[in-house]
């Protein structure tokens, strides 16, 4: 069997020294453009890939990223996550990182328990999904493990974070159906995460307060958590107020959307004719559903490059400051109708 090509040999190939290969196997400055490309190409001429283990000693790192997920937060339950995840995977294979995902309780009383690869020192740092129990950060910043967390909704400001803007997502897709002449709007939203609650509850009561129109407190509909409790809340919501029915719904989640969209067809309404809906997040499924959902676009892959980004730079000791993606464009299908 043919002998694995080194560093060194690389290095004498390109008239260069070892230490000069290494930053350009690993995308450090300090050689020039022109001793970079001629080092490149000799990899890719002879297909060399450098030795993991021997990278790991060098480096004193193991080249490991975790993805600290919950049951609410996983990408194989919740789409949303899924499209986040693949940006994360993609960014962590260009700065040269393994993605290992590790599912932690919701109630987490004990940090010290958490993950034997992390425990172990097999892992350079962590991103988290949405909320994560302070105790357990304590925990990590005790460890002086660096971590991400992406999607929170209380904990911005007090650690690295990667968010879109729910606020102003909440009050673009209010305003549409605004414009679209609606002006009984009802709010379909999740209270469980009390900060999230605030955000989107703040944005729809600015675009409604905006052109001076109110809002029925029986039309805040704030207990969803997933989709089965909104498709559930959108029938009982619909009994109950037969006589004041609103002609349009904000959603705080494509998922919810479209539970309350199927609830309320199963009851003889139609969609857009009787209710319009938006949403926001713009999860695949949003595009399949019949009919297609207008909702508020984020970009997830974006979140989760950016996430891989922030983290590379705590665990290379640089500074990092958190992240808001962009959150106010709205893709039109066909769930709204124009009343004026």
């Amino acid at each position: 069997m043919k002998a694995k090509m080194t560093v060194k040999e690389i290095a004498k190939m390109a008239g260069v020294s070892p230490t000069a290969v290494s930053f350009v196997l690993n995308n450090k400055e300090g050689v020039s453009e022109k001793t970079r490309q001629r080092v490149e190409n000799i990899i890719k001429a002879t297909n060399y890939t450098p030795d993991k283990n021997a990278r790991r000693l060098y480096f004193k790192k193991s080249f490991n990223i975790c993805l600290a997920i919950t049951k609410k937060s996983s990408p194989f339950a919740d789409l949303f996550y899924l499209d986040v995840l693949k940006g994360v995977l993609q960014r962590g294979m260009e700065h040269g990182y393994n993605v290992m995902i590790s599912e932690f309780p919701e109630q987490f009383p004990e940090g010290r328990n958490f993950s034997s690869s992390i425990a172990g020192g097999d892992t350079d740092g962590v991103i988290f999904f949405q909320d994560t129990p302070e105790q357990l950060l304590r925990y990590f910043d005790e460890q002086e493990i660096p971590y991400v967390l992406v999607d929170t909704h209380s904990q911005a400001g007090r650690h690295i974070t990667v968010d879109t803007d729910c606020e102003l997502s909440t009050f673009v897709a209010t305003e549409k159906l605004i414009e679209n002449g609606h002006q009984k709007i009802a709010l379909l939203c999740s209270s469980f995460l009390p900060e999230f609650y605030l955000q989107v509850s703040s944005g729809f009561m600015r675009a409604v307060a905006g052109h001076g129109l109110s809002v029925s407190p029986s039309y805040l509909i704030r207990d969803a958590y997933n989709e089965k409790s909104a498709y559930e809340l959108m029938k009982k919501f619909l009994e109950e107020n037969r006589d004041d029915l609103p002609t349009a719904f904000f959603c705080a989640g494509d998922i919810y959307a479209i539970a309350a969209m199927n609830a309320a067809m199963e009851m003889g309404y139609r969609v857009p004719d009787d209710f319009s809906f938006i949403a926001m997040d713009d999860i695949i499924i949003s595009q399949y559903v019949r009919p297609q959902l207008t909702t508020v676009t984020y970009d997830k892959c974006a979140m989760g490059a950016q996430a891989i980004d922030l983290l590379v730079d705590l665990i290379n000791h640089k500074p990092a400051h958190s992240v808001v993606i962009k959150s106010d464009r709205i893709i039109e299908r066909e769930s709204i109708r124009r009343l004026v």
